[in-house]
């Protein structure tokens, strides 16, 4: 394979008239590889203005924030939802609802997300994936129109309007299935092309659209220059919805979308091609065969083409470049959609009025400012060696399992007389799996709620009230709701900073333990009142998902060699309710604090033989108060936490503090000696924010660390922490693919 970046020679691999033609990677982008298909679009602007004002009535609806309510929007996830109403609208003459729905209904949106980019790169190993795609083996597992989720929902949608255009009583649409029909093409293709133009036309778009409010909503001058210039249009162009061509017509408004595509290339796909012949590319000779594949985000930050300034974000290159300077910008950044190729994107201009339209009427609607503007979103390179290895190992399980991640079980769990209805294949045997029956899933946002400013409750609630208050109990495990473990002894925690000591031939437990949606709950007390475990993990792997955690103290205990992962989840306490031994990774969750007492995270180190990860982990989550009552009692008191022995280890990644927060951040366990903090001793936040992280308190206090880049990198997430009880990595497969990386 060989990379390139000069945009002359792409031009020239890319020509019609080049001997250059599509490598088999193409092969593994068809949902069926026994069958070929174009991508085609056709114009249907009245449909693009419906689904817009359906997107402005959703804003209106749920997201819009008013004095005295914060709402909070994914921008990213409403943007799919969209375009993937806009292109079944145009497609064939139905929208899938998304809009209405606010919700990913079918779970097709994420399995198309969770696939994709890892089949990007595995799609490089053609000659193996197409063998083993196109085998009679790999057919039961291929979506069908019959399936009950996922992308067969899509295929049943798209062949049953299908259907409607052929037989006695056929109807006929103005849309791009009937051109297909009308083409006579043969029924498969028809079909094979309907379901290409919802995956193949989507997820760019809806990047563009995302990329550009991102950079706009971050540079002052230039949300300035575009606001102005379109509340003096308001006043002159269509409405409700400005018309293309107006759209068209405003110079920075073209100038801000042709940045966006260039500064963030939406499709970053290698897109390899060949020719039958050898070639020279830059003045190497490339043998024939060889994969000659593009690099966009070094292609379009070309400084010879774009200026020295081709790093940052500046619509003003477009408006104020000579001729010839913005003629060649124009060519290089054309290459995002293929222009003047024989691949050239056609549907470039059905994206191109979607991004137009969309962006005018929700910056002349609504002001748009970033929740977090130190890490506003997170990134993956797939070509990373470990992220590749990790792809390779894992895309057989995905196939083969009929993946649909962390939505596999959102119909599955509705509330049925048949507990399997709409359950994956393989439900009741697969990962030790607890469903909590709900139909939340399938009409709201996040459980945790981690954009907002509240905590919702699940449908199942399981308790158990026992406090080890005054040592009733030999030992803290026996107040558990929920204990994972392969013994008795594996869990028990026992005291002091070594805690229990397990017998070295104890074995190791469950290996892959999910629940989803489901709140456990020990409150023998409303307030600390001793030991309390909602939850406790030994020599296990466990993961849970959208499920609540709920005590005062002791809330959640990790014991040695507990692998635990926490995705969408709320865990409430007052004193040391994230404790233990082994290793805690909580993202995108609440913290709910119940009062201050000890510290948020008491963790205890252990001596292994090797480089160990086991500590605690919250990134891209919120802390705060658990009630508007609680709330002022608790301002600037709770700890961070304190160190159960030397080796505790703790970081909070990205997230969010409330006014609870201890300006100092972490604290020492006092009355010990060096208050436990020693040398291997790590209590460190990265990147956090919001009224309660005071960053002068944090560096003075000599106990708060404020890692740097470099510093949180070994910890950045689950695939860096979690390890096999040997200390062997990765170790994620038991977490929900799409989510844990």
């Amino acid at each position: 394979m060989v990379i390139c970046n000069d945009p002359a020679e792409l031009r020239r691999v890319l020509n019609v008239s080049s001997g250059f033609r599509r490598s088999p990677w193409y092969n593994c982008m068809r949902l069926d590889p026994s069958k070929d298909n174009v991508l085609w679009s056709d114009h249907q602007e009245q449909l693009v203005d419906e689904q817009i004002l359906k997107l402005v009535q959703l804003i209106e609806r749920e997201y819009v924030s008013t004095k005295g309510t914060f709402r909070t929007m994914d921008l990213v996830r409403v943007s799919q939802y969209l375009v993937h109403d806009i292109i079944s609208s145009v497609g064939f003459g139905r929208h899938f609802g998304y809009l209405d729905a606010n919700d990913d209904q079918y779970g097709a949106i994420q399995i198309v997300k969770t696939i994709l980019p890892p089949l990007m790169v595995v799609a490089l190993f053609h000659s193996i994936f197409l063998t083993v795609a196109k085998s009679p083996f790999m057919k039961p597992f291929l979506p069908k129109p019959s399936d009950k989720q996922g992308l067969g929902v899509v295929l049943g949608i798209v062949n049953g309007q299908v259907e409607k255009r052929y037989g006695p009583k056929k109807i006929e649409n103005r849309d791009v299935l009937q051109s297909f029909v009308d083409s006579g093409l043969p029924r498969d293709m028809v079909e094979s092309e309907c379901v290409v133009q919802i995956v193949a036309g989507t997820a760019t778009t809806a990047i563009a659209i995302c990329t550009a409010i991102f950079h706009v909503s971050s540079n002052p001058g230039v949300y300035r220059k575009l606001q102005e210039e379109i509340d003096a249009a308001t006043e002159t162009v269509s409405r409700p919805v400005i018309s293309d061509q107006q759209a068209k017509d405003l110079p920075y408004l073209q100038a801000v979308i042709k940045e966006a595509l260039r500064i963030w290339p939406p499709s970053s796909a290698l897109q390899p091609h060949r020719s039958d012949e050898d070639e020279l590319i830059c003045g190497v000779k490339v043998p024939a065969q060889t994969d000659v594949v593009w690099a966009p985000f070094t292609l379009m930050r070309n400084k010879a083409v774009f200026g020295e300034d081709a790093d940052m974000f500046n619509p003003d290159r477009w408006t104020d470049a000579e001729p010839g300077r913005f003629r060649e910008m124009e060519l290089t950044q054309g290459m995002v959609f293929f222009n003047g190729s024989r691949w050239e994107c056609m549907g470039k201009r059905l994206a191109y009025m979607e991004i137009t339209k969309t962006l005018f009427e929700l910056f002349r609607r609504y002001d748009f400012a970033m929740l977090n503007p130190v890490e506003p979103f997170t990134w993956k390179n797939y070509v990373d060696p470990n992220m590749l290895l990790l792809t390779l190992a894992l895309l057989p399980i995905m196939v083969l399992t009929g993946i649909v991640p962390e939505h596999s079980y959102t119909r599955c769990q509705r509330i049925t007389q048949n507990p399997l209805e709409g359950c994956p294949p393989r439900t009741l045997y697969g990962p030790l799996t607890l469903l909590g029956m709900t139909d939340r899933p399938w009409g709201s946002g996040p459980y945790a709620d981690v954009a907002g400013n509240s905590m919702q409750e699940n449908d199942v609630h399981v308790y158990w009230n026992s406090a080890n208050h005054d040592a009733v109990f030999p030992d803290n495990v026996y107040t558990g709701v929920l204990t994972i473990g392969p013994n008795l002894n594996a869990t028990l925690t026992g005291s002091g900073p070594t805690g229990f000591p397990v017998p070295e031939d104890t074995p190791f437990g469950c290996t892959d333990f999910r629940a989803y949606n489901i709140d456990f709950r020990n409150e023998y007390t409303p307030y600390a009142n001793g030991p309390a475990h909602a939850l406790g993990v030994s020599r296990a792997n466990a993961s849970f998902y959208s499920c609540g955690f709920y005590s005062y103290q002791d809330t959640v205990y990790i014991g040695k060699l507990g692998n635990v992962y926490f995705y969408d989840s709320v865990v409430a306490g007052q004193t040391d309710f994230l404790y233990g031994f082994g290793t805690l990774y909580i993202e995108k969750s609440t913290l709910a604090l119940r009062g201050c007492g000890g510290g948020i995270t008491a963790w205890k180190g252990a001596n292994t033989t090797f480089p160990n990860k086991y500590g605690v982990y919250i990134s891209d989550s919120r802390v705060v108060a658990a009630n508007s009552s609680i709330a002022p009692e608790i301002e600037d008191k709770c700890s961070l936490g304190r160190p159960w022995n030397e080796g505790h280890r703790s970081v909070f990644i990205n997230t969010y503090f409330d006014p609870s927060i201890l300006p100092a951040g972490y604290t020492p366990w006092k009355g010990q000696p060096n208050g436990r903090i020693g040398p291997n001793t790590t209590m460190a936040v990265y990147h956090v924010y919001g009224p309660g992280y005071d960053a002068v308190a944090a560096e003075a206090s000599n106990v708060t660390k404020v890692f740097n880049r470099r510093q949180v990198k070994p910890f950045r997430r689950p695939i860096d922490v979690f390890m096999t009880p040997t200390g062997k990595q990765p170790n994620i497969g038991w977490i929900d693919p799409s989510v844990g990386s």
